[in-house]
This record gives structure tokens, C-alpha cells and sequence, in this order.
């Protein structure tokens, strides 16, 4: 008699990080690279940098893997390894590469291997959109011992590693730097430029004014609004700058309607959970007490209610609208 074929998957086969070191097993620790457990993957990152250089051309190959984890798991391993022949498959991740945080964990690696030649490319990651890549790329410089050769480059590694203290002091510094900053998505960051531009005591270029002024964070826009006029901005402009903010708040005639028609689903579209509970609560009063009643005096007495709630919530929006 055949016995029956059993089927089964195993994309882990071991989670036995210390055995697979033992047995040189990079193909194995590279398998757990993507394994679900974060304290995992960090161990058999660390499992695959102790297997020195001979490890490093498969682990580099894992620069074009779709999982972020794994090229994550990538850098970790080279960064202890130290490998220079790893350098332009990193530099290429630090540039290119889809993830956030993989770029970030690439120009760290690239300081800890300490290879001058990535000197340019970590200076190119100052522009980079994201903080923390930055802020990776001017942390590896600092482990290069580089040093600014100009005052932009001064600026741009004060700004990559928030040593926003240290800008008053460069001398005579462009803003091209820090009106990039306005745009940050971070409104931390966005304030800290601004105030430095503030703090350099130079003329607000328009542009950066008005990016300032329509910003979505208020403290931000109010920060602008009591600054700009004694930087040569005109309190006239300051209206029209405000009003281009971005407009955070939803829309009130939206909210009023459905809480007329459809009571508790315009807080809802609020973004107040208790909402749709209080639509749930009001469609049942209103199906059992027609039920009871046969008559459509419920569903007038439900409209009545959220007449005066749709009233209510037009004007709330509109006040906070205003704050």
C-alpha cells in the first residue's frame, strides 16, 4: 500500500542561529534575515558578519532582494565585517535604494568600514529627504574625520546632525540649505530651519516666506508671523501668505449633512470613534419604535435631533477652522 504524501512548507528550516554559524551556513542565516521576529533577524545579521570576507560576495548580492528586512540584515553584516570591497554596492544603496531606513543603515556601515572614497557620496546624502539618512550620513563622516570645506558644507552637516547650536557660528553661510529644510516633512525640523534663518539675521527670501506662512503646523505659522516683519518681509504680504495654509481641518458642510441624514456618521468623518456607535444606536431606535408605533413619528423625531446636532457640528468645524 502507498502511503500518502504529505505535503508541508518550510521556509525556516532552523531558527538555530548559533548552529548554522557553527556549520557556515550562510544561506540559512540569510533565510532568517526576513524571519518574522525582529530579535531574529538582528542575531542572524550579527551571525553572518562573523563569517569575515569569505561571506561577503553572497551577502552583497543581497543588495536587489524585494525585502527591506533583508537588506537591512545586508548592511549589519557588512558593517561588521569591514569589507572595502563592499563599498560601491553600499554607496549605491545610500543613493538609490527604496527604503528609509536601509539607505540610513548603509551610510552607517560605510563609516564603520572607513573607506575615504565614500567621503562624496555621504556628502551627496545631506540632501537626501529623510532625517535619518542624514542623519546617518553625517555620523559616518563624523567617524570618517571629515571636515566641511566650505561653509555649505558646514551648514549641511550642522543641519544632518541636528547641531542646529552650531550654525549661528559658520561664517557667512548661504540659506539654500535650510530653505530646503522648509520643506522637510518633519514640522520639528521644518521650525528649527526657519528659526535659524531668524537667528542668521539675514533678509527672509520670499519664497521661504511664503512656505513658512502656508505651513501646516500654526506654531510654526504664528513663529513666522511675529519674525518676518523685522526681516525685510512686509506685514502686508503676511495675510496672503496665511491664507494658502494647508487646511488640516475636515470639511464642516460635509460633517453637517451626514449628521443630519445619517446621526453619529459625521463625527464619524470627524474622526471620533464613538460616532458610528451613535448611528447604530439611532437606526435601531428609530426601526424598533416604528415597529411599536407604525407610524413615521420616530423617524421625524430623529430628524429633528439631528438637525440641531448638524447645526452644532457645522459651527464646531468652522471654530476650530478659525484656531
Amino acid at each position: 500500500m502507498t502511503p500518502p504524501v504529505t505535503l508541508s512548507f518550510h521556509p525556516f528550516r532552523t531558527t538555530d542561529v548559533e548552529s548554522l554559524v557553527k556549520k557556515q551556513d550562510v544561506r540559512g542565516l540569510i533565510r532568517l534575515l526576513s524571519y518574522p521576529d525582529f530579535t531574529l533577524q538582528w542575531r542572524a545579521a550579527e551571525g553572518l558578519g562573523t563569517l569575515g570576507q569569505k561571506a561577503v560576495p553572497r551577502i552583497m548580492r543581497l543588495s536587489r532582494h524585494p525585502n527591506p528586512a533583508v537588506r537591512l540584515g545586508m548592511a549589519e553584516a557588512l558593517a561588521a565585517i569591514r569589507d572595502p570591497a563592499a563599498v560601491p554596492v553600499l554607496e549605491k544603496m545610500v543613493l538609490t535604494d527604496e527604503s528609509e531606513e536601509v539607505r540610513w543603515a548603509a551610510a552607517i556601515t560605510l563609516g564603520e568600514i572607513g573607506e575615504e572614497r565614500s567621503i562624496a557620496t555621504l556628502v551627496r546624502a545631506f540632501r537626501d529627504h529623510d532625517k535619518y539618512v542624514r542623519y546617518g550620513a553625517a555620523l559616518a563622516l563624523g567617524k570618517l574625520g571629515w571636515k566641511p570645506s566650505c561653509p555649505e558644507e558646514s551648514l549641511e552637516y550642522a543641519i544632518s546632525g541636528y547641531e542646529w547650536e552650531r550654525i549661528p557660528d559658520i561664517p557667512d553661510p548661504p540659506l539654500d540649505p535650510l530653505i530646503r529644510m522648509m520643506k522637510d516633512p518633519d514640522p520639528v525640523i521644518r521650525m528649527r530651519a526657519f528659526q535659524s534663518i531668524v537667528l542668521l539675521e539675514k533678509p527672509v527670501p520670499p519664497p521661504a516666506a511664503a512656505t513658512v506662512l502656508k505651513d501646516a503646523n500654526p506654531e510654526l505659522r504664528e513663529c513666522a508671523v511675529r519674525a518676518l516683519p523685522g526681516y525685510g518681509f512686509s506685514p502686508l504680504r503676511l495675510p496672503k501668505g496665511v491664507a494658502k495654509r494647508v487646511k488640516e481641518n475636515k470639511n464642516p458642510y460635509v460633517a453637517a449633512v451626514l449628521n443630519f441624514l445619517f446621526l453619529g456618521l459625521g463625527y464619524n468623518y470627524l474622526g471620533r470613534w464613538w460616532g458610528f456607535l451613535l448611528f447604530q444606536v439611532d437606526a435601531t431606535a428609530i426601526l424598533l419604535l416604528s415597529l411599536a408605533m407604525e407610524s413615521l413619528v420616530p423617524l421625524a423625531i430623529s430628524y429633528t435631533v439631528s438637525a440641531v446636532v448638524a447645526v452644532h457640528t457645522f459651527y464646531s468645524v468652522k471654530f476650530m477652522e478659525m484656531h
